[in-house]
């Protein structure tokens, strides 16, 4: 897990103060089975590696409630409902 034996413990340290933050020790994407959430309302991909960052937007993406409420006021509708259409057809394709 990478470089930094300590990155666990620091992460722990640098998030104590959230509510609902959950912690799975290990790498992408073999952890992702563990994750057991239903949605997300912030995330934060930055492995510097293609595959698993590539595996955990695709993870992650329907349970990103955030886009959906955003729909119309954050973000552009029709923008919004064509990465949702393409995510539930699986025809989308990060590269």
């Amino acid at each position: 897990m990478g470089s930094d034996p300590d990155c666990y413990a620091q992460a722990r340290q640098n998030f104590a103060a959230f509510k609902n933050v959950t912690f799975i020790r290990g790498s992408i994407p073999s952890t992702l089975n563990d994750v057991e959430i239903s949605s997300v309302s912030y995330l934060s991909l930055d492995m510097n590696c293609a595959e698993p960052e590539v595996k955990a937007a695709r993870f992650f993406w329907p349970k990103l409630v955030e886009i959906v409420q955003g729909r119309g006021v954050r973000y552009d509708a029709d923008v919004v409902d064509a990465c949702v259409a393409l995510f539930k057809e699986g025809r989308f394709e990060l590269t």
